[in-house]
């Protein structure tokens, strides 16, 4: 990780260091971490430099006061596959399948993917604008750096498990994010242990495309929608025009 690159753009970190996966033990150092929380503009500036940079940065959040799993090194980026090997929409297909007959005695068929709305804003703008909303809400979130191509990446290059036991493979949920970015314009901002936090540039306008990209949020992450709404329509309707989404994992 070549973190001169944003000296050289004249971007000063603060504090942080260098994390070791697998608690320490693992082959690779995934992330470096700031040791406290941070200006919400300083995620917008890193943004802005990740073409040149190749580092995307990522307000990570804990409730353990060893900042675990980000400080403690809990990440298994050795055990995830790379999002080129996975196609996003016959994995949205198989887990709508999965979670739906789970839910119900007679599944509804997967309505496909949603296509992409016809608005949209500048995805960077949007995301630095929420990353700054974020850090107002949430003031002890940290920084954290992940070297990745594009933001659907971080989750696999970091070797996040939040997922986990839906699947052990973050990889997959990457190959859904680049749908996503190239869709909605949707950019990764933050995550949790079992939380991710995305800015939406091109969110659904229509109760036909909000439908639609619920039934794919369900396919991801049932649990979302199971506590934020008692049903599928009414779980859309909280999706129109809306610039961030909130997927939860148990």
């Amino acid at each position: 990780m070549h973190l001169t690159s944003l000296r050289s753009a004249g971007i000063s970190l603060p504090p942080g260091r260098m994390i070791t996966s697998d608690g320490g033990h693992g082959s690779r150092r995934p992330l470096w971490l700031s040791d406290g929380p941070v200006a919400g503009d300083l995620w917008g500036r890193i943004c802005g430099a990740h073409a040149a940079s190749g580092l995307w940065p990522l307000l990570l959040l804990s409730a353990e006061d060893d900042f675990r799993p980000w400080a403690t090194g809990e990440l298994r980026p050795e055990d995830m596959s790379w999002p080129d090997d996975h196609d996003a929409p016959a994995l949205l297909a198989a887990w709508w399948r999965r979670h739906a007959s789970d839910a119900e005695d007679a599944a509804p068929a997967w309505p496909g993917l949603t296509p992409a709305p016809a608005e949209r804003s500048d995805a960077d703008v949007m995301a630095a604008e929420y990353a700054e909303i974020f850090t107002e809400e949430y003031p002890q979130a940290r920084l954290g750096l992940v070297e990745a191509p594009r933001s659907a990446d971080t989750l696999t290059a970091l070797g996040w498990q939040g997922p986990y036991p839906h699947e052990s493979d973050t990889a997959k949920y990457s190959a859904v994010l680049r749908s996503w970015e190239d869709r909605f314009e949707a950019r990764v901002v933050a995550l949790s242990d079992t939380t991710l936090f995305l800015s939406v540039a091109a969110p659904p306008t229509t109760e036909a495309e909000a439908l639609t990209t619920a039934a794919e949020h369900f396919a991801v992450a049932p649990t979302t929608i199971q506590e934020a709404a008692p049903d599928l329509p009414a779980y859309a309707q909280q999706l129109i025009d809306i610039n961030n989404w909130e997927l939860t994992w148990p």
